[in-house]
């Protein structure tokens, strides 16, 4: 037990290579990603490991639906099991145009050492959530010391040195935000990864339906 505390909130979206997807060519919607131009052009990382905003959230906002995710299992995506990061570089390399599903806050370092890549804003919205997460564990020897290290993690001061140093923003307003443009979303709709959502994830049957959709988990 103990006390958690977010700093930080991000953005989750289809990514792209912009070294490789035309400006006129990008994805407007989630249902553009069902056009024949992308089969078999579309990275992803697994729905139980990486991707569980894409595949299990949306749903549960009712964003998307299972029709809707069995018609882009029929567009022959390669799903990867390994690490995020490497999920993010291998777009960024341009071994696939298209991530399924990556984050600000996973972009952001190799955003701003020059990777070719975009997250894209669909109509329907995108998933946020706050991250970040720093905890105060109960019974710890000195807890007064870690609180005085997360309220100045919460300060004025402490947000600029994570802002500035992870190419993000933060939670405060009075903070500069050093996202990198190409990263800078404004949805019309933000879809909150919230308890409800992450307890109804949790339920085994949404990963058994994904992997009779997929084949994968």
């Amino acid at each position: 037990g103990g006390e958690i505390v977010n700093y930080t909130f991000y953005y989750n979206g289809p990514t792209i290579n912009i070294d490789l997807v035309k400006p006129q060519d990008e994805p407007r919607s989630f249902n553009d990603l069902l056009a024949p131009r992308w089969k078999g052009k579309m990275l992803s990382p697994t729905p139980a490991s990486g991707a569980t905003t894409f595949y299990y959230h949306l749903r549960y906002h009712k964003v998307l639906d299972l029709d809707y995710f069995r018609r882009l299992a029929q567009q022959d995506i390669k799903f990867w099991a390994g690490s995020s990061r490497e999920a993010v570089n291998m777009v960024a390399r341009g071994e696939y145009p298209i991530l399924l599903a990556a984050t600000t806050d996973s972009l952001a370092p190799i955003v701003a050492e020059g990777a070719p890549l975009k997250i894209l804003t669909p109509e329907e919205g995108n998933a946020g959530s706050p991250g970040g997460s720093t905890l105060v564990v109960k019974g710890a020897p000195h807890p007064n010391a870690a609180r005085v290290f997360v309220n100045w993690l919460l300060s004025p001061e402490g947000q600029l040195a994570y802002a500035e140093s992870a190419s993000s923003a933060g939670i405060r307003k009075d903070v500069p935000d050093f996202t990198h443009p190409r990263l800078r979303i404004q949805p019309k709709k933000v879809w909150l990864v919230t308890w409800e959502s992450t307890e109804w994830t949790s339920k085994d049957i949404a990963a058994k339906t994904m992997e009779q959709i997929f084949g994968t988990r």
